[in-house]
């Protein structure tokens, strides 16, 4: 497998990244975070009816669930505000490293090291233990597709 390809990347690009490989994580730490503050809430408003005063337990239980529930949206706002850097990038895929380059600055990862490679519907998601690098479908020329997809599926396990 040789492969060449730049791109610049896209506020689209970025959101996909980032938002998506996490997006259901997220979702199940705002359930658990909906149902501590339920409790929380529950337990200030009992502390309250009998004491009239409320406890810090119950308070932070109330605050910290309602931040759990408040966690995908914030990152989602998060993602669509960040600015996004226009820097062309050019990646290098060999069977034995991968390569890229973007700003100026060149990183290259033999496949050894390389901890995370998943496919999505629009991108792969390559990361080693420090590093990420999304790499949009639309890069890739059409006919390499399947190709790419074969490689790195068929890659010894890390």
């Amino acid at each position: 497998m040789l492969l060449e390809v730049s791109y610049v990347p896209t506020p689209r690009d970025r959101r996909r990244a980032v938002v998506l490989p996490w997006f259901i994580r997220l979702l199940y730490a705002g359930l658990v975070g909906l149902a501590i503050a339920v409790v929380g809430i529950g337990a200030l408003s009992r502390a309250a009816a009998r004491h009239g005063e409320a406890t810090n337990a119950p308070a932070l239980a109330a605050v910290g669930g309602v931040v759990l529930l408040a966690l995908p949206l914030l990152i989602t706002l998060w993602t669509h505000f960040q600015p996004i850097d226009q820097d062309e990038r050019h990646i290098s895929i060999t069977p034995t490293r991968i390569r890229w380059e973007s700003g100026g600055v060149t990183t290259e990862v033999p496949w050894a090291r390389m901890g995370v490679i998943r496919e999505g519907p629009h991108q792969w998601i390559l990361g080693t233990r420090n590093q990420c690098l999304a790499l949009p479908k639309r890069a890739v020329p059409q006919d390499r597709i399947t190709e790419l997809r074969e490689f790195l599926t068929n890659l010894p396990p890390r």
